[in-house]
Parts: C-alpha cells; sequence; structure tokens
C-alpha cells in the first residue's frame, strides 16, 4: 500500500511539474502580430490610376513589416511600374493624377459600351483613332493618347470610360459631334 502511496504521489508531482512547465513555456511564446498590406497581382505601369482588381491583401508578421509599406486604401495613382507580387510602399502612391497635358493638348473621355469600343483591350500610352460616325459624315480623331480607363461600377475589369490626350482643335472637333454621333475607338497597329 505504502508503494502505490509513494508512486501515486511521484505521479500527482509529475503531472503538476509538467503544468506548471508548459505554463512558463508558453508564456515566453509572444502571439505574432499580423498586418494586412497590398500586392500588386498584375504588372502596372507608371500613371496608371490604381483599381480593386490590381492588387491583392495579404498578412504579414508586423514585425516584418516595414513602415514604408503601404496598410491604408489604396487609392491613386502609380508613381512607379509595379511588378506582380511587389509590395506597395507609401512612395509608389499619389494622390495627384500623373497626367501632364502639354499647352496644345486636351483631355477628353468618352463613354464606351461593347458596341462603341472594347475598352478592357486598350492599355495606357496606347495610341488609337476615335471614329465618330453621324448621318451627314464621319469625323476621324488620329493619334490619341489612351491616358485613363476607368469604370463606375464594381466591375472595374470592363472600364466604362476611356479618357485620351487629343490636340486643341480635335478636342473641339470631338465636342461639336458627340451629341450627333456614333463614336468608335479604333486600336492603331
Amino acid at each position: 500500500m505504502k508503494k502505490i502511496s509513494i508512486k501515486l504521489i511521484v505521479l500527482i508531482v509529475a503531472f503538476i511539474s509538467l503544468t506548471i512547465f508548459e505554463i512558463i513555456v508558453n508564456d515566453d511564446k509572444v502571439d505574432t502580430e499580423v498586418m494586412t498590406v497590398y500586392i500588386a497581382n498584375e504588372e502596372i505601369p507608371s500613371g496608371t490610376q490604381i483599381q480593386d482588381y490590381m492588387i491583392d491583401e495579404v498578412s504579414i508578421p508586423k514585425h516584418l513589416a516595414s513602415e514604408f509599406i503601404l496598410t491604408g486604401d489604396v487609392n491613386g495613382f502609380a508613381t512607379t511600374n509595379l511588378q506582380p507580387g511587389e509590395f506597395i510602399y507609401i512612395h509608389q502612391i499619389s494622390d495627384k493624377s500623373p497626367i501632364d497635358l502639354l499647352e496644345n493638348e486636351r483631355m477628353i473621355t468618352i463613354s464606351c459600351t461593347i458596341v462603341e469600343g472594347n475598352g478592357w483591350l486598350f492599355k495606357i500610352n496606347e495610341i488609337v483613332d476615335v471614329v465618330m460616325i453621324y448621318k451627314d459624315g464621319n469625323v476621324l480623331i488620329e493619334n490619341a493618347k489612351v491616358c485613363r480607363l476607368f469604370s463606375e461600377t464594381i466591375d472595374e475589369t470592363q472600364p466604362e470610360y476611356i479618357s485620351l490626350i487629343v490636340d486643341i482643335e480635335s478636342s473641339y472637333l470631338y465636342y461639336e459631334n458627340v451629341s450627333k454621333s456614333q463614336v468608335y475607338i479604333c486600336k492603331k497597329h
């Protein structure tokens, strides 16, 4: 009986010791805090307005993050070229549009439906022609430069509007004829 009591006491002491040891070891471990940051999920050229579909949220340990990694809302324009998988840093986003117009240039914005042009096929800085057809004839605006693609709907992968840089004469021509024309945008090859 005495042997059983000693064994029982030894087992209880061992159990209590292991429990205390585990509490001490686990107290030393610090829960890793994570933070949400953003990475590009496709190539984003400098000057492009960042859209939600172009970026992904990822969580990383807070102690590994730089204070310069963007953690807030990603609204604005890319100031540098971003590659897929690249973290987005604060200095790579600007609220100011990078579109600088020369003295003889104007920006026009065209509503783009599937019938009038395939906006999602165009890229920033691409050169296009604008064809305006109406019952009395047609108007051609050549060598317009795509400077912005955007949408007011949730589906930003299919832009509703395309902004183009044109010369002054072409901007007047566009606004004189837009209300009476069907507008088409043609990609240059």
